[in-house]
């Protein structure tokens, strides 16, 4: 078995889990003690208005938002872990310009899409999804270990929604306190938020190691980064660290110390007297 790469795939995607879970295929150890070097490719994250009557509105701005601090999260978090990361910023000339490189971008993204379907279906008992040997064009081009794709999308409802949210909110309160029955729930909530991760093995395909997480927090103003970069840090944290992750070197508490020199005394000791000759 070789380990010429190793792929982290990191996906945030929209509805796929309802909390936080962690699997690992049964040689995620062995494998990821080959992992140093990964390449990240261009982010592909989506944000979305849900209206009445257009449906969900794709959203520019917040996309290009979430975008760009979803990346520099990432990034960030796995250089803390130890990890050597290039990030790829893909652009449509630069795919056609290299059709085996646009070949090998949009298999990892076909089959991995496949792998998450099959994933949800829970069509095998034990965890053992692949992606084929996409990746391998990726840590060969570029002298990696591991490929980092980050992918998400998040929703936030419209105005008109919101609105009718609060009214079907109070009509159940209403009814639930004449009749003492609480009824129902609301309905799909005001924001939403689901990342996935995933550690593939860009050699033998197999995803070794996946993460999914959800959240309800308002990320849809573009001004404020925290609440996505929190996300994606909180949903990269449980992958280990690099084996090859160098030890921080200790910050000295402090301005250091000079030698002490110790104090001569005052009183020197008298010479001993001279033997008397008989």
């Amino acid at each position: 078995m070789t380990h010429k790469g190793i792929a982290v795939l990191v996906a945030i995607s929209f509805g796929l889990s309802g909390c936080a879970t962690v699997k690992t295929h049964r040689e995620f150890n062995d494998r990821h003690a080959h992992m140093q070097k990964v390449v990240m490719l261009p982010s592909d994250v989506q944000g979305y208005e849900v209206t009445f009557n257009a449906g969900s509105k794709p959203l520019a701005d917040l996309s290009e938002s979430m975008k760009t601090t979803s990346t520099e999260s990432l990034k960030t978090a796995l250089e803390q872990k130890g990890y050597e990361v290039t990030s790829l910023t893909l652009r449509q000339e630069d795919l056609d310009a290299d059709p085996a490189l646009k070949d090998a971008y949009f298999e990892v993204k076909k089959l991995y899409e496949q792998a998450i379907a099959d994933m949800k279906a829970m069509k095998k008992r034990d965890f053992a999804f692949d992606v084929g040997s996409a990746g391998n064009y990726f840590a060969e081009k570029y002298g990696a270990n591991a490929i980092v794709y980050l992918r998400g999308n998040g929703s936030r409802l419209s105005s008109g929604m919101t609105a009718a949210k609060v009214a079907e909110a109070t009509a159940t309160l209403a009814v639930t306190l004449l009749t003492g029955v609480a009824v129902g729930g609301f309905g799909q909530p005001l924001y939403s938020l689901s990342v996935d991760t995933a550690v593939i093995d860009a050699d033998l395909g197999d995803i070794l190691w996946y993460n999914s997480k959800e959240a309800r927090d308002n990320f849809t103003n573009p001004g404020d980064k925290k609440t996505v970069a929190k996300f994606v840090k909180d949903t990269i944290q449980p992958l280990p660290d690099s084996k090859f992750k160098k030890p921080a070197e200790k910050k000295a508490a402090g301005t250091k110390a000079e030698p002490v020199e110790s104090k001569k005394s005052n009183f020197a000791p008298k010479p001993s007297p001279a033997p008397v000759a008989v």
